[in-house]
């Protein structure tokens, strides 16, 4: 049963409800590792080797390296049986990015002031129903987009091929819980967090495998010096580009600065809003090696524009998977001009 509350919508509440500790981790990680062993999907094969894929490219191809990191995992995650200790891995990053786009995809759609999964993940709701919703989560800029449509290089919405009742049960239950979120605290554009995720992925994954895989979180006054440091003005026409941005802290720093300097029209207004926001989307962008961080970096950015999307139109998040280093990150194609 869900106890009956109404609480800003915050990274420690998202933590103390979703972390590593909470019965609602350990049912959503087992839902997860069950469907991944049960399931003959050729979609969901290819999406773990996917997976496995942007693994080696963050870590290297050495797996013995994760070793002391996987055996962590599974005493966070104790499920009383022998499980392969990389499909619990996969399972667990699965559950952390289901998380993220779902809040991601509520807050927009409170702030447009239509119905998101609070509302159309109720009983009522029919098991086709419920996957379909998923699938319009998938595909409505919260996830990998290129051009509008689903790209295919998001390893992490291979649920959607092994979908099982144990999935079903846990999002309904899930989206109650957010039912009791006040998404507007996070998509006013007064928020002063930099990631609303941070402390719920350090509660979900333990230290011993974040260190393993080169994971450290940029303190927010670090961030803030960095930005002063390279000289960055929140003017319109200042271009910013973070090549590796991890879950975007210095992406919403950006926007921050850029929101509080805006020399434009009202942007409580239609008009001014909607420039604001074309100028955010232009000049601002991120590119990540890991798709873990490019689906956190897409939610934090989504949140900090929150209460412009209902004049903006429809909007892609420009923050991209790739590898900066090696030039490859499709999608940045759009943006051929210099960044400052």
């Amino acid at each position: 049963p869900v106890s009956p509350r109404f609480v800003g919508l915050d990274g420690e509440s998202l933590a103390d409800d979703f972390g590593a500790r909470s019965q609602f981790a350990r049912d959503g990680v087992r839902a997860l590792v069950d469907a991944i062993d049960a399931s003959d999907s050729s979609e969901v094969a290819c999406a773990r080797h996917l997976w496995m894929a942007a693994l080696e490219a963050t870590f290297g191809e050495d797996r013995r390296r994760l070793d002391g990191g996987l055996e962590a995992l599974a005493a966070t995650f104790p499920l009383g049986r022998k499980v392969d200790p990389l499909g619990l891995l996969f399972a667990v990053q699965t559950y952390y990015v289901l998380i993220v786009k779902c809040i991601a995809w509520q807050a927009a759609a409170s702030s447009r002031r239509s119905p998101g999964l609070v509302e159309l993940a109720g009983g009522s709701a029919c098991s086709k129903g419920l996957r379909r919703l998923m699938q319009s989560v998938e595909s409505d800029g919260v996830g990998f987009v290129v051009d509008g449509q689903a790209a295919t290089s998001d390893p992490f919405a291979w649920y959607l091929h092994g979908w099982s009742e144990a999935i079903e049960a846990w999002l309904r239950r899930a989206a109650a819980v957010w039912g009791q979120y006040d998404f507007r605290s996070a998509t006013d554009g007064t928020g002063t967090v930099g990631d609303m995720f941070r402390a719920l992925y350090q509660r979900t994954f333990p230290k011993r495998l974040r260190r393993v895989l080169g994971e450290y979180y940029t303190p927010d006054w670090l961030v803030e010096q960095m930005l002063d440091d390279v000289g960055y003005a929140p003017a319109p026409d200042a271009r910013l580009l973070d090549p590796a941005c991890g879950s975007g802290a210095f992406l919403v720093s950006a926007i921050r600065r850029l929101r509080a300097g805006w020399p434009g029209q009202d942007t409580r207004e239609e008009a001014g809003a909607r420039a604001l926001c074309q100028t955010i989307l232009a000049n601002v962008v991120g590119i990540d090696l890991n798709p873990l961080a490019v689906a956190a970096a897409r939610a934090n950015y989504l949140t900090a524009i929150g209460d412009l999307l209902p004049h903006a139109g429809p909007v892609e998040i420009p923050v991209y998977l790739g590898d900066s280093i090696l030039g490859r990150h499709p999608g940045l194609s759009d943006f051929q001009h210099r960044f400052d």
